[in-house]
């Protein structure tokens, strides 16, 4: 039955969604604690103080964008009052339990540092590292046309000239930046999306049933088609990122243990 596929399908597009941000969470809090643990608490902040600064900026912006109460925002906090409270920024809001909308503003709130951080990423790549941004784009034409063979068309380098090679490697440590300071999500942030993700299913299970019922099954499963690569094809790219840093931190760190 059409309906059933179209409800199959937005919930496999929440819970991979989910299950990303939960990967990312916790590839990227156990590289900030590899981090600590390697080279004190202060290392986190001057390694990831841009992506601790766009975090809390996602949070900040999310929050303004869904009418809750800003009381008190800090982007970043410096190492020194950080040490003292373990906190590295934060931004303290209040919400009406009655709205419907700023309740499920909660999830994306919550977990507005990974599609901040990971927007931040991408718009990295597109003006920085033109060639590889080419071929992501080229990815997503290719798996709509199903011409499968043009996803093995990886760029054979990402620069010609020594100020493309400066800016690649600019690129790279901004990459680096963001992902060890921004991916890792709270236990507050994920506390607080867990009520709206439920919350969330709910409105589109029903939003499915209209659809099917008003005649517009078709168009929804197409609009969910393009948001599923444009999102797998995105995430991907925080998810690699994050996961080549944290073997990278691990090796290093396994690198000065056999230095002792």
């Amino acid at each position: 039955m059409y309906l059933i596929k179209l409800i199959l399908t937005m919930f496999i597009l929440i819970f991979t969604t989910a299950g990303i941000t939960l990967s990312l969470t916790y590839i990227n809090r156990s590289s900030k604690k590899m981090l600590v643990t390697t080279f004190g608490f202060s290392s986190q902040i001057y390694l990831g103080f841009l992506g601790i600064i766009v975090h809390e900026f996602s949070h900040f912006i999310m929050a303004i964008f869904f009418g809750h109460k800003i009381k008190q925002v800090k982007f970043i906090i410096l190492p020194k009052q950080a040490h003292t409270d373990g906190n590295l920024g934060y931004v303290d809001h209040t919400w009406n339990n009655h709205s419907l909308w700023q309740s499920l503003g909660n999830l994306f709130i919550g977990t507005a540092p990974i599609w901040g951080c990971t927007t931040f990423l991408y718009a990295i790549i597109q003006y920085m590292m033109p060639n590889l941004y080419v071929y992501f784009s080229n990815v997503q034409v290719a798996i709509l046309s199903k011409q499968w063979s043009n996803i093995l068309n990886f760029p054979a380098r990402c620069g010609s000239t020594l100020h493309e090679y400066i800016v690649t490697i600019i690129a790279i440590y901004l990459i680096c930046n963001v992902t060890i300071g921004g991916f890792d999500l709270s236990n507050a942030d994920l506390m607080s999306s867990w009520p709206a993700f439920l919350a969330l299913c709910n409105v589109i299970l029903i939003i499915c049933i209209a659809s099917y019922f008003i005649g517009l099954s078709t168009l929804v499963d197409t609009i969910l088609l393009k948001m599923s690569l444009n999102f797998v094809i995105v995430m991907s790219l925080s998810l690699i990122f994050s996961i080549l840093i944290n073997i990278f931190i691990r090796y290093f760190r396994f690198f000065i243990k056999l230095q002792k």
